[in-house]
């Protein structure tokens, strides 16, 4: 019997989906995983990341924890570091991050912070609290 297990967490919820495969074709096994990655699309935010951590804080700003979320995993799932957000076209940032609101504003803030930290930072997020507030939208309350 072949097991597997798949674990997503979405919106502070955990999901976990268990598969049970007596016997079954390897073409048909493929078929399922691939439909269950359509379905489910499983997102990376990597914990701890200092740069993500930026960027979700920025998103956060004025709107509720979900929104943030829902915008920070689409953005991550295409631009997941400075060097690919910085040359990210404005207008697909925008809509990556629409559901955070202010978003013509946060797309540009971000994408700026983004085109810093690579170009001017050497890729390296500030940590300390003056480093932080150098940054465009990160105020002393974000900085923190």
């Amino acid at each position: 019997m072949l097991k597997i297990i798949f674990e997503y967490e979405y919106q502070n919820t955990k999901i976990i989906i268990i598969l049970n495969f007596i016997s079954i074709p390897m073409s048909t096994l493929i078929e399922q995983l691939e439909m269950i990655e359509k379905m489910v699309k499983p997102i990376v935010i990597r914990k701890g990341d200092p740069f993500q951590t930026l960027i979700k804080t920025i998103l956060s700003h004025r709107t509720k924890d979900e929104n943030t979320d829902r915008a920070s995993e689409a953005l991550f799932r295409r631009y997941p570091d400075a060097p690919s957000l910085k040359s990210a076209p404005i207008e697909d940032v925008e809509e990556l991050v629409r559901p955070a609101g202010f978003y013509t504003v946060k797309a540009r803030r971000i994408v700026e912070v983004a085109r810093i930290v690579d170009e001017e930072m050497g890729g390296v997020v500030p940590d300390t609290k003056e480093g932080l507030m150098e940054l465009p939208g990160v105020g002393a309350k974000t900085a923190n």
